[in-house]
C-alpha cells in the first residue's frame, strides 16, 4: 500500500511539473483574461448605447459618441 502511495506521490509529481500542463494552464489565464476583457466591452457597449454607467457617453459630441460606439462594436465583434 505504501508503494503505492509512493508510485502515486511520484506520478503527481511529474504531472504537476510537465509542460504540457504548464503550458495549458498559461493558455487557461490568458483565455480568461481575453473572456473578461470582451464582457466587460460588452457591458460598456451597451451602458454606451444607453447612455448610463462607466461608459456612459454624456458630454460627448455627436461624432464623439458616434466614434466611440463604432469602436465599442469593433471589439466586441458586432
Amino acid at each position: 500500500m505504501a508503494e503505492n502511495q509512493r508510485k502515486y506521490a511520484e506520478n503527481d509529481s511529474r504531472f504537476k511539473s510537465s509542460k504540457v500542463l504548464k503550458e495549458l494552464l498559461e493558455k487557461s489565464k490568458q483565455n480568461k483574461e481575453k473572456n473578461e476583457r470582451e464582457i466587460q466591452d460588452k457591458y460598456c457597449l451597451r451602458g454606451a448605447e444607453w447612455g448610463v454607467g462607466d461608459c456612459s457617453t454624456v458630454g460627448m459630441t455627436d461624432q464623439e459618441k458616434e466614434d466611440f460606439i463604432t469602436e465599442l462594436r469593433k471589439r466586441v465583434g458586432e
